[in-house]
C-alpha cells in the first residue's frame, strides 16, 4: 500500500496486538479438550515465539501482547517460566496486557461483576510489577467490557485498552460495542458505550480493532488476521486511511493477531506481510504508549 502521489500521508498510527490466550483455549472452556494439554509450556513457547517474531521483525519492536489469567489458568502465564517469555519480549520494547478471560461453563461470563474484575486487574498488575514487568494496557476476553472497568482501569495504572470491536453484540459475552468508536478515544466514564459526550472523559484510552465501517462483522471486516484474507485486510485499511483524509484527522487503531496460529506460515506471513505493508504507506506502528492521547485526560 504504497503513498499515492500528490496525496500526502495524514499519520495514522496501528497498533499490533498479538492475543496470547493458548491454542485450544476456547475448546478447553467447551469442556471438549484437556487444559493440561493446552498449556504445555514447551508448545506454548513455540507459539509466543514466533508471534514475536512478527513484531522484532516486520513491526520493528513495536506493538503489544496479551498476558492470559482466567478461572482455568488463574495465575498460570504470570509464573515461571512463563515469565521468561514476557520479560524477553518486554526487554525488545513490546509492551504487555492485561487479559482477563474470565468464562463460565455454558457461554457466560463474570465481565458485570465489578468486585470480581477489580480484584483480577488488581492482582495480576500486582503480580506483574512484582516481577518487574509493568502492564500498559488491558485487552477483554472476547472484546468483553463494562462501564465498571473504566474506573478499575484507571486506578490499575493502565493507560490503554483494546477491547472494542466496532458494532459487535454479544450480551451472554458482555460485548456491546457502538459502530462508532472508529479510532481512538478517551473512554466515557458513565456509559462506555458513548463515543461522543459533554463530560469530562477517562485516562483510559481505547483502541478499536480496525474497520472498514461497511459490516458489523469480524469476518472479512476488520483488522483481525485469522478472519481475514490479505485483500479484507487492505480493505479496512484502506478505509482507515480514508477516513483520517476525509476528516482532517490522524487515525489510530489495532491489527489483531493470535499466537495460538502462529506456527502456520499461512497466518504468521500474511500478519509480517500486512504489517510492513502498512510501514510502506507511511503510517506509524506503534506500541500502546505511544498511541497520541495515551494516559492523557480529556477534558
Amino acid at each position: 500500500m504504497p503513498r499515492r502521489a500528490g496525496m500526502p500521508e495524514l499519520l495514522t498510527h496501528l497498533v499490533p496486538v498479538i492475543d496470547a490466550d493458548p491454542e485450544g483455549y476456547n475448546q478447553v472452556i467447551a469442556g471438549t479438550r484437556d487444559a493440561r494439554d493446552v498449556a504445555d509450556f514447551e508448545s506454548y513457547r513455540a507459539q509466543v515465539a514466533a508471534a514475536l517474531d512478527v513484531l522484532y521483525t516486520a513491526a520493528r519492536g513495536e506493538g503489544a501482547i496479551t498476558i492470559h489469567t482466567s478461572p482455568t489458568y488463574r495465575t498460570l502465564f504470570l509464573e515461571e517460566p512463563y515469565l521468561g517469555l514476557w520479560r524477553d519480549a518486554a526487554a525488545r520494547g513490546v509492551e504487555l496486557l492485561v487479559h482477563p478471560h474470565e468464562d463460565l461453563p455454558g457461554g457466560s461470563v463474570l465481565v458485570h461483576d465489578a468486585a470480581h474484575m477489580r480484584e483480577v486487574i488488581q492482582a495480576t498488575c500486582r503480580r506483574l510489577r512484582d516481577a518487574g514487568l509493568p502492564p500498559a494496557g488491558y485487552r477483554g476476553g472476547y472484546f468483553g467490557f463494562d462501564t465498571h472497568l473504566v474506573a478499575t482501569l484507571e486506578e490499575a495504572g493502565l493507560a490503554v485498552d483494546f477491547s472494542s470491536a466496532l458494532g459487535i453484540a454479544n450480551p451472554a459475552r458482555a460485548v456491546e460495542w457502538p459502530a462508532d468508536f472508529l479510532t481512538a478515544q478517551p473512554l466515557c466514564p458513565r456509559d462506555y458505550r458513548h463515543a461522543a459526550c459533554d463530560h469530562p472523559r477517562s485516562r483510559v484510552l481505547s483502541v478499536p480493532l480496525g474497520w472498514d465501517g461497511e459490516v458489523a462483522s469480524l469476518d472479512g471486516h476488520s483488522l483481525f488476521n485469522e478472519r481475514a484474507t490479505m485483500d479484507e485486510l487492505r480493505r479496512a485499511w484502506r478505509a482507515v486511511a480514508a477516513r483520517a483524509h476525509r476528516s482532517g484527522q490522524p487515525q489510530a487503531v489495532n491489527f489483531l493477531f493470535h499466537s495460538g496460529y502462529m506456527l502456520d506460515a499461512r497466518w504468521r506471513d500474511q500478519a509480517a506481510a500486512f504489517i510492513g505493508e502498512v510501514i510502506e504507506g507511511g503510517a506509524a506502528v506503534v506500541r500502546p504508549t505511544r498511541v497520541p492521547g495515551a494516559g492523557s485526560r480529556a477534558g
